[in-house]
């Protein structure tokens, strides 16, 4: 009879580099010199799935679980208003386990998808696809455009929003104890049945597409 001459290792970690050796014990009692296998990585664990965080107009942050990889572990991320994700609108190979996304466009949904990369180079397939939309810009530029008896005009600039973004504008005469509102897909608003010879104050923010206002 013979002894099995290959070996099932269990219970490793995630892209490690491990080294093997054999040698022959013989019947005598006496051990040959070992033979070097040289060493080689487990596969990388497929990363956590990818949550976003500090939103922002323009930018937010991705991060992930290392679901136990080593410290070495390469990760690919990659982010894009395609849900097909061609072409990139960002991505990186990172040892770290966040990426800041920059220069997006206000008010847009985004999607990320994360794998993780062992130190032969094999790949892990992509976590699943995850999305969010970026937050809607601050109007910028409100004024005036129109001053009647008991109605006013207002307009302002999208600040980068794009089409479809929703507005909010308040007309107040009390400091914003109370307001008129009015919600609109236009840059502009007009406030009508207001209180004639009465000073307002005006006010507008943008609403992102997932309901999340601006500041005013």
């Amino acid at each position: 009879g013979y002894l099995s001459r290959a070996k099932n290792l269990y219970t490793l970690s995630a892209n490690t580099t491990y080294f093997a050796r054999v040698r022959v014990l013989g019947h005598t009692g006496i051990r040959t010199n070992y033979l070097n296998f040289g060493s080689t990585s487990t596969l990388a664990a497929l990363p956590g799935t990818p949550a976003f965080s500090q939103m922002a107009p323009t930018s937010f942050t991705v991060s992930w679980a290392n679901s136990g990889n080593s410290t070495y572990t390469v990760y690919e991320i990659q982010v894009d208003s395609d849900a097909a994700f061609n072409p990139l609108v960002a991505s990186s190979l990172t040892l770290n386990t966040s990426f800041e996304a920059l220069n997006l466009s206000t008010n847009t949904q985004y999607f990320a998808q994360v794998r993780a990369i062992n130190s032969n180079g094999a790949v892990t397939v992509f976590t699943g696809v995850v999305s969010t939309y970026t937050h809607a810009a601050v109007p910028v530029s409100a004024n005036f455009v129109s001053v009647e008896i008991s109605s006013l005009s207002i307009n302002w600039a999208a600040n980068g929003n794009p089409s479809g973004t929703i507005y909010e504008a308040l007309a107040s005469s009390n400091s914003f104890v109370s307001w008129v509102s009015s919600a609109t897909l236009l840059t502009g608003a007009v406030f009508s049945g207001l209180n004639p010879n009465t000073t307002f104050a005006m006010l507008a923010r943008a609403i992102n597409a997932v309901s999340l206002p601006s500041a005013f």
